[in-house]
């Protein structure tokens, strides 16, 4: 039989100012929940098989790190947590909420919170200070505190948060997550809160709640090793759990998906196929490909949706390709422009060869070349149609020479050494 080390929390075992803590958010369906109920003496809860869905980060950051104003207010030593993005009340919207945090040998607290209306920080003490943990945390230990805040922001909208608090120790014993197995107790707090709104000086309803947490603390962690958050509906007594959490270390694509892709080639004519390649990371489950300008035509069965699609390019000119890819709530893009660049089909319409004229546009110096069966001669013209030069004759290829040359359009002809010539290529110079 296992034998477990009953522990004592304290104020060393909370977070502070520069604490990064990751955690893992798990899927409902593996939490087990003869566990999570489970309370007394020497307990070994088995949350092992929590599957991890996606994760995030508890960043305690220092007042004047989150806003200047903030340290100006609370102190310099004062540090936060954020706790919102975006709180949308009607017509109002407030982002960056924070509770500045405070800890001493005998209590873990808020002291404060911070938001943002129309950019502007707004900070406020408690009047009543939140007492989180009262140290120190014993089993059978049962502390109750009470709290309150209160934001005013110019008369426009008035919020205050108000209500109570208790802690209950209910267990000790080992605890084995995905991140380990640790001596812990478990700590379920109950916050029973009132909400008052009021905007333009008209009061609205106030909002009561009752949230629940079952918290397994461990000397080894500042942050519990396991968290389930819910809350208490009205008419009953059970808390129904929305949310498992547990201290975890950095797993790469958990939650999230990065797109890339690549083509076969990037240069090609209006005949040719390319082969689209998808070189995502994360294991993408769907997929969808943006092509612009819209002149193409999917090949060989293939689809948008696929990862690995098949595609002609039916117009001459440059074309910007990208891909979006998801993965349940994840998704993510990648765009490229001008990626290939499709020139006339070295036949025509008569299956008579044709000239290619590659690279086209050109950088200003840089020379090209004219790909073409037998021998031939290449003539350059300017805009207006004077003949610039003429090479010597040559056979399947032909380097055509830009030094000297400003940027703009030039055509391009090819002579045939039976004495014909083809139509002109427009061929232009870039810097």
């Amino acid at each position: 039989m296992q034998v477990n080390s009953q522990i004592t929390i304290g104020s060393t075992h909370m977070p502070g100012s520069g604490d990064t803590l990751r955690y893992s958010l798990a899927e409902a369906a593996s939490v087990n929940n003869a566990a999570l109920n489970a309370t007394g003496a020497n307990q070994t809860w088995d949350f092992s098989q929590l599957n991890p869905q996606s994760q995030g980060l508890n960043e305690y950051k220092l007042a004047l790190q989150i806003n200047p104003a903030y340290s100006l207010f609370f102190g310099i030593t004062a540090y936060g947590l954020k706790t919102f993005d975006t709180l949308n009340l009607g017509t109002i919207q407030l982002t960056k909420g924070y509770d500045f945090l405070s800890k001493n040998n005998s209590v873990f607290k808020a002291v404060g919170r911070g938001l943002s209306y129309q950019n502007l920080p707004v900070p406020s003490f408690y009047t009543d200070d939140d007492e989180i943990y009262q140290f120190p945390l014993q089993f059978g230990d049962n502390d109750s505190s009470t709290f309150r805040v209160a934001f005013d922001l110019g008369g426009t909208i008035g919020l205050v948060q108000k209500g109570s608090r208790r802690n209950q120790v209910t267990g000790w014993g080992s605890i084995t997550t995905p991140f380990g197995t640790f001596n812990a107790l478990k700590v379920e707090t109950t916050v029973w809160q009132t909400d008052s709104i009021s905007i333009s000086g008209f009061g609205l309803p106030p909002i009561p709640s009752t949230r629940v947490w079952y918290s397994w603390w461990s000397t080894a962690s500042k942050m519990p090793i396991f968290e389930a958050r819910g809350l208490v509906l009205p008419f009953s007594s059970n808390p129904v759990f929305t949310e498992y959490r547990f201290r975890d270390q950095f797993r790469a694509c958990l939650g999230y998906v990065v797109a890339d892709f690549a083509a076969n080639q990037t240069q090609g004519t209006t005949t040719d196929v390319f082969q689209l390649q998808d070189q995502s990371q994360c294991a993408p489950e769907t997929y969808f490909w943006n092509v612009q300008p819209a002149t193409y035509t999917w090949m060989n069965g293939s689809a948008a949706s696929d990862p690995n699609p098949s595609i002609r390019f039916d117009a001459a000119g440059y074309y910007s390709l990208g891909l979006t890819v998801f993965k349940g709530f994840a998704l993510d893009s990648e765009q490229k422009t001008d990626y290939i660049l499709i020139a006339q089909s070295s036949l025509d319409s008569e299956g008579q060869a044709l000239p290619v004229l590659q690279p086209n546009p050109c950088t200003v110096g840089q020379p090209a070349v004219v790909r073409f069966p037998g021998t031939f001669r290449v003539k350059l013209f300017n805009g207006l149609g004077q003949e610039l030069r003429e090479t010597d004759w040559q056979s399947e290829t032909a380097l055509l020479s830009a030094t000297g040359l400003a940027e703009g359009l030039y055509w391009v002809q090819v002579l045939k050494q039976d004495g014909s010539s083809t139509k002109l290529m427009p061929w232009m110079l870039i810097k």
